[in-house]
């Protein structure tokens, strides 16, 4: 067995011989039947961990040949698959690169939508309309577009060689928009023992679970999937996972906290006696726990006991004589609300923590 990693999750892979000869480029179709073609075997990883697969016998010169021919549509299906996915991606407005844009009928149709459109792909001189960019090469750290709404790369990521290295290429090249994936399902491509899908320019053959992986780690999430062409094809919209900031999230909370108990200066009331109620009352200074008037709560295993701290007994609900109340039940702060108003007919200011 060779010392192969799995490019998604790093797992060790499981060596299987697909093909002992087969061309090394499935897309090159030749002018010249005498031109020599090149053949090797087909040996691929297989990862138990994360149910992805990997091809050792990429050859990326292939996709700068001269007989390298890219997929356009030439059936009332296929373009309606693209309508669909067109659809799918559901973005409007936008700044637009696509990556291995081939025969650019995508392209076209953000750029005829009022997008501002680039292209880039390694096997296209130029195209016709004035209102695509386009870049003859491959996407590397060289290229200094950017940063998108949108990016779509159909069909790219199954091609090269660090999937993960191209979403993060991808990620720092969006602003807070949108990545839009497409390669083929392996599920369904093992499930329907299609073995011909084993062609030498698939580096990469992705489970859901993988992709999903993949994206994760060049710090993107799920949007939303599609299935395409009956499970053979999978779509995935990804988008950047933010940086959270906690401590200013957290600031934010305490100031809530803090305006909340600047209100309570005279008496008032708690709904909920659960551990929201706990916390909140018990983190009260002597002279606002003394304004706490009634606490009240369904529950009536809670009768009669008191929050930390407190020296006011729990009761069953009833009509209540303060002008604020504070619910800690804020899970169910619209059902409470509702039974406060409509059950207790409570005409006082309610305060959800």
């Amino acid at each position: 067995m060779k010392e192969n990693k799995c490019p998604i999750c790093s797992s060790q892979l499981e060596d299987f011989k697909i093909f002992d000869k087969i061309p090394s480029s499935s897309a090159q179709l030749y002018t010249n039947k005498d031109k020599v073609v090149n053949y090797n075997e087909q040996v691929v990883g297989v990862c138990a961990n994360c149910n992805h697969i990997t091809n050792y016998n990429l050859d990326t010169e292939v996709y700068e040949d001269s007989d390298y021919i890219t997929k356009k549509s030439v059936s009332s299906t296929m373009s309606n698959n693209l309508k669909d996915i067109i659809s799918f991606i559901d973005i409007k407005d936008s700044s637009v690169l696509e990556i291995g844009s081939g025969s650019g009928e995508v392209a076209n149709h953000f750029a005829n939508n009022g997008n501002k459109v680039t292209t880039i792909d390694p096997c296209i001189q130029s195209y016709d309309n004035l209102n695509i960019n386009h870049h003859q090469g491959f996407l590397d750290d060289t290229f200094e577009g950017g940063p998108y709404d949108l990016i779509i790369a159909r069909h790219v990521l199954e091609h090269v060689k660090d999937p993960v290295a191209l979403l993060k290429l991808c990620a720092s090249k969006l602003n807070d928009g949108y990545l839009y994936i497409e390669v083929p399902n392996m599920e369904t491509t093992i499930h329907e023992h299609r073995l011909a899908d084993f062609f030498n320019d698939h580096a990469q053959h992705f489970s859901p679970n993988s992709l999903a992986t993949a994206g994760s780690l060049a710090g993107l999430e799920v949007v939303k999937t599609k299935s395409i062409l009956n499970t053979a094809h999978q779509g995935v919209l990804f988008q950047k996972i933010s940086n959270l900031d906690v401590v200013g999230h957290l600031a934010k909370s305490k100031e809530k906290i803090n305006s909340i108990v600047s209100e309570l200066t005279t008496g008032f009331t708690v709904y909920g006696a659960g551990a929201h109620a706990a916390t909140f009352v018990g983190s009260l200074d002597d002279s606002t726990k003394n304004n706490l008037v009634t606490v009240i709560d369904k529950d009536t295993n809670k009768t009669g006991k008191y929050l930390p701290g407190t020296s006011v007994p729990i009761s069953l609900p009833a009509p209540i004589n303060t002008d604020i109340l504070v619910n800690s039940s804020v899970l169910y702060k619209n059902e409470i609300e509702a039974y406060l108003r409509q059950e207790l007919g409570y005409q006082g200011k309610i305060i959800h923590l």
